[in-house]
């Protein structure tokens, strides 16, 4: 009997760690991730899942300068968070850059938003902008940020 019992025991939990899987993967199907809400207010569409979604701290001076930039070209002003750890994520979005006319190469792109830290904990985003995703495009001859707004965006 006690042999029964376990056997039912063991059939029923195998059962329900298969479908607790089967769940855990549909509900992670339509998850909604970090940034996914920011770049599609902005207009931008994410790939989904992002598999390539990157976060690090920015912390070289020449960059922070030329994301102040290009935050300030987007509309964001960043001035006061300059001399903070500000933290960067990316990943890819749909839409390529393109110069000149529609003969002209395409290049893919990433979606990137900052995030200050304040001690130990992230504050809200503050500043997003796009770049070349140098990953999937490795044309040495383009510059590798733009503002949100820039024209040669293709969406």
């Amino acid at each position: 009997m006690l042999v029964l019992i376990v056997l039912f025991v063991f059939l029923n939990l195998s059962l329900l760690a298969v479908l607790s899987f089967v769940l855990s993967k549909y509900i992670n199907i339509n998850k909604i991730f970090p940034g996914e809400t920011i770049a599609r207010d902005l207009g931008f569409n994410p790939k989904v899942p992002p598999l390539d979604q990157v976060s690090r701290f920015l912390d070289d001076d020449l960059e922070k300068t030329l994301v102040s930039q290009v935050c300030e070209q987007g509309g964001y002003n960043i001035d006061e968070f300059v001399d903070s750890k500000l933290f960067i994520n990316s990943f890819g979005i749909k839409e390529v850059y393109q110069e000149g006319n529609e003969n002209s190469p395409r290049h893919p792109l990433k979606f990137i938003w900052l995030e200050p830290v304040d001690g130990a904990v992230i504050q809200p985003f503050m500043c997003a902008y796009i770049g070349i995703d140098f990953d999937r495009d490795d044309d040495p001859l383009i510059p590798g940020i733009f503002s949100v707004k820039d024209k040669q965006i293709v969406k």
